[in-house]
């Protein structure tokens, strides 16, 4: 009886193992499959912008896989953010904040078109850009981020979403904010998340080292008060 039992566990055991190789080979052609009508697709080119206190590293991942699947990416590093050397008082307006994704932009040939695709803050930057390049842009992707719109200034949709609802901003957890003047305007200069908030709403599904990464490399972020108020970057024609 108990070498019956061996037996029927080796024979299981083997029985696994051939069923894991062959699963593994039917994987592999699909892969292959799927590579190969991949090279007879158009490829794109995805310009990706982050949000406040992030950089273009926060994109690794999903470029890594549009890389390896033949598509260009840019990961923009937008005015004091991520790897960028100036810091967040030194780029005075939002247009200086933008100027990479302006430039990079400009650099792109009249035939070619991008797919923008921009996060949180960074669905103004994607916006003013689609406007600048109407003709450059195959496609505007809002990652749950600001769209501007006609009837209100970019300014007073921040504040909605900030700021309108009383303790608004001692519900942003631990970040950070900075005032010109006092906590009394409601409005912030700068915002910097914190650790607590990134971690429970901002990479709540991503991997513990993906939070980590995220804390090390935030930085402050500012909020171009004035300058965002007194200008729209949607015009109906676009």
């Amino acid at each position: 009886q108990k070498r019956g039992l061996r037996q029927r566990k080796r024979f299981l055991a083997e029985s696994r193992e051939i069923g894991l190789r062959q699963d593994h080979t039917k994987k592999s052609r699909q892969f292959a499959e799927m590579a190969s009508m991949g090279e007879e697709e158009k490829k794109h080119h995805f310009v990706f912008v982050h949000g406040s206190t992030m950089g273009g590293w926060c994109w690794f991942k999903v470029a890594s896989q549009l890389r390896e699947g033949g598509h260009k990416v840019s990961a923009l590093d937008l005015g004091a953010s991520g790897l960028d050397p100036a810091t967040a008082d030194q780029v005075a307006t939002f247009a200086d904040y933008t100027h990479p994704l302006i430039r990079l932009l400009h650099s792109i040939p009249a035939d070619e078109r991008v797919v923008l695709v921009g996060h949180s803050f960074g669905g103004l930057s994607i916006s003013l850009a689609a406007e600048m390049f109407p003709a450059k842009v195959s496609a505007a992707v809002f990652v749950a981020a600001f769209m501007p719109q006609l009837s209100k200034s970019p300014t007073d949709v921040l504040y909605q979403y900030f700021f309108a609802q009383k303790d608004r901003i001692e519900s942003w957890e631990d970040s950070v904010f900075t005032f010109k003047e006092d906590a009394s305007q409601m409005f912030p200069v700068t915002i910097e998340f914190g650790a607590r908030l990134i971690l429970a709403i901002v990479f709540n599904r991503c991997s513990y080292e993906d939070y980590t990464l995220a804390t090390m490399l935030k930085r402050p972020a500012p909020f171009y008060r004035e300058d965002l108020s007194s200008q729209n970057f949607v015009s109906e024609e676009n």
